[in-house]
């Protein structure tokens, strides 16, 4: 396997969108190699199955092939590194319902959520406070901390178990998905469920923002390597470690895409 997509393929800290802005790049650089990048493709709709936006992106690259355009393969294979006005059409979709949030709760690494609170903090000129937990096991709430922090964004970070007491204190739950499925559902990080079931016990709204091409018929989730949780074994002891889970619709307040016509509560499609 090329060793540049099995690094990754073993990113376990990357969001679905930034791990698309990698694969990019990557199919980049075999625009003049199609064996080369249909191998890739290939490669990559077995190991993404779980992300609906890389299975996507994967149709789009080969629809292109089918078409022979060397202009249009390039254009398609780089669309995902010009996309950078998705967010702030997400953003502006969600203005009017997130506006008055000036502390938010999120954890985990994703670029879509990174993205809009950028944009939040903008607006709120700077006063933005953002709460984070760890999102063990990879713990990429200390990446999302450290780039929130490096764009002068005041984070409070704590461990999971301090997730309710960090909700409480917030005045919205914001959260990105790896699916969103016919049903209004959205599938995301593990704690995502935690945190969505929180928001509605404390009456907190619950926000999701993705990009459309995230939207999927199904969801089965995965278990990965149980030694990111605990190195141990014994009879007796089974550790389940599940990267992925689903978030009913009925814990979530709205969902925001760079679609106006699929932002609304409950969303269907």
């Amino acid at each position: 396997m090329n060793d540049s997509l099995k690094r990754i393929i073993n990113d376990s800290v990357s969001g679905s969108s930034e791990l698309l802005f990698k694969l990019s790049r990557l199919f980049s650089k075999y625009t003049n190699d199609i064996p080369g990048l249909k191998k890739l493709l290939s490669q990559s709709e077995k190991h993404f199955k779980q992300f609906a936006i890389i299975i996507h992106y994967v149709d789009s690259v080969r629809n292109a092939l089918i078409k022979k355009d060397a202009e249009l393969i390039q254009k398609v294979v780089a669309s995902p590194q010009k996309r950078s006005y998705v967010y702030k059409e997400i953003f502006d979709n969600a203005l009017s319902s997130i506006k008055n949030a000036r502390k938010v709760f999120t954890f985990s690494n994703g670029r879509t959520i990174f993205e809009i609170l950028i944009q939040l903090n903008n607006y709120h000129n700077g006063k933005l406070k953002v709460f984070v937990t760890e999102s063990r096991p990879a713990l990429e709430g200390r990446i999302l901390s450290s780039r929130l922090l490096s764009e002068n964004i005041d984070v409070i970070f704590g461990t999971e178990a301090q997730m309710a007491g960090f909700i409480l204190k917030s005045d919205a739950v914001f959260l990105g998905a790896d699916k969103l499925l016919r049903d209004g559902s959205i599938v995301n990080k593990t704690g995502s469920l935690t945190a969505a079931a929180l928001g509605r016990q404390f009456k907190k709204p619950v926000y999701i923002f993705a990009e459309s091409a995230k939207r999927s018929a199904s969801f089965r989730n995965e278990e990965k390597n149980s030694n990111e949780v605990w190195k141990k074994s014994r009879p007796g002891l089974k550790i389940v470690n599940n990267y992925l889970e689903k978030v009913p619709a009925e814990f979530i307040t709205g969902i925001f895409t760079e679609s106006k016509a699929k932002n609304k509560i409950g969303l269907r499609w």
